[in-house]
């Protein structure tokens, strides 16, 4: 399912898909105290979600 998913096939996926959760950056817009702190961290499931 996971294959099928990245490949576009599955009714909802738009391209280009990049499967995974994992993140890393610099926030460069929201709450002031926000802005500008190096950010990374993970989310759940294994990068997919039903939408």
């Amino acid at each position: 399912m996971r294959a099928l998913n990245v490949a576009g096939v599955m009714e909802g996926t738009v391209l280009p898909r990049v499967p995974g959760r994992d993140f890393a950056g610099i926030v460069v817009d929201g709450p002031a105290r926000w802005r500008g702190a190096e950010v990374w961290g993970t989310g759940g499931d294994l990068g997919f979600a039903p939408g």
